[in-house]
């Protein structure tokens, strides 16, 4: 029923927050709902205020010129009669120009079905999202002074930005020439945390995190005490110069960084969600003190394939060799 719909001009680079509102029957009980979705980039839905699920990175990669995965959700219990609202963060992943298609299928007691879905008019609606820009080579830049709190439940009360009303009518775009395939790739998800074996100080303000492995994933920054404004940046690497600073002439033009601009409440925590790194260490630049082990923390992304097998022998160079090879595998383990 839903076309593809996506930012306006004004918009364009971010992350970007899609908003529906809808009404259900309030005097028939909901059988079964499902919240079926694609996109142009990487999305995270929510329903009433709520994030649907735990994955990250979704949906999986696909060249889209051939075919594009669309996730299903089993969102029955996130329902209610009345009023509801539908959200989604879309950010640019893979591609440039975010874009979002949607279906949610409500399937009453009594065997009625209401269909709500994504066009370019009625409730629907855009604004900024926080993340003001992300990339899978240059990471991701958020900006949580631009956070709308409760932007997905369906009593948040849209308002001006001066005279711009800050929430949009989406444009509608031509469906991509591709086929809509049913993800059957296991979700990438946070696999293991990981804390750091060290932290030193190098000088003007900044410290590097060591993890003591290599892993693909993000790092999770709590605790930050920042004034409204400051920036703190993440920048990752796999290996250091010797004079303690890490080292990424390996990684060519790629930008490899988080940065998080702070709101000035206190107490903020941060990690991205709409990229990742490969890396053993991270650079941490912008903080007004050095941070604790306990505010540091490794997330490790990829598929959340489970271990079919193993093998252990009496030979530790075989052991460590396998364990290298285990979890090179894993660490490249993305939407395969």
């Amino acid at each position: 029923h839903g076309c593809f719909i996506s930012l306006t001009g004004g918009l364009a680079g971010t992350a970007g927050l899609f908003r529906s509102t809808f009404d259900l029957k309030p005097d028939i009980k909901i059988k079964k709902a499902r919240l079926y979705m694609a996109a142009i980039g990487f999305f995270e839905p929510y329903i009433n205020g709520n994030k649907i699920g735990d994955a990250y990175l979704d949906a999986a990669f696909a060249d889209i010129r051939f075919k594009n995965y669309y996730r299903t959700f089993d969102v029955t219990e996130c329902l209610t009669g009345g009023k509801n609202c539908f959200g989604a963060e879309v950010a640019q992943g893979w591609y440039k120009h975010p874009s979002l298609l949607a279906e949610l299928a409500v399937e009453y007691d009594n065997g009625e079905v209401d269909y709500i879905y994504s066009k370019n008019h009625g409730s629907w609606k855009i604004a900024r999202s926080p993340v003001i820009s992300s990339s899978i080579y240059d990471g991701e830049v958020y900006d949580a002074r631009e956070e709308k709190e409760g932007w997905s439940r369906p009593d948040y009360k849209m308002k001006f930005e001066g005279l711009v009303y800050e929430w949009m009518t989406p444009n509608f775009i031509a469906d991509p020439d591709k086929t809509l395939l049913s993800q059957q790739i296991e979700e990438i998800k946070i696999t293991d945390e990981i804390k750091p074996v060290k932290i030193k100080s190098i000088g003007g303000g900044r410290y590097v995190a060591d993890f003591g492995r290599n892993f693909a994933g993000v790092m999770r920054l709590s605790g930050i005490n920042a004034k409204a404004g400051d920036e703190i940046k993440l920048r990752f690497a796999e290996i250091l110069y010797d004079d303690g600073r890490i080292n990424q002439e390996n990684l060519r033009t790629a930008l490899a960084r988080d940065i998080y601009i702070a709101k000035g409440t206190g107490d903020e925590c941060y990690n991205a969600r709409f990229t990742y790194h490969g890396f053993r260490y991270c650079q941490i630049e912008g903080l007004r003190s050095k941070p604790s082990a306990e505010q540091i923390t490794g997330l490790v992304l990829r598929n959340a394939v489970e271990l079919r097998s193993s093998f252990t022998s009496n030979n530790k160079r075989l052991n460590d060799i396998l364990k290298l090879v285990k979890d090179t595998e894993l660490n490249n383990m993305h939407s395969f």
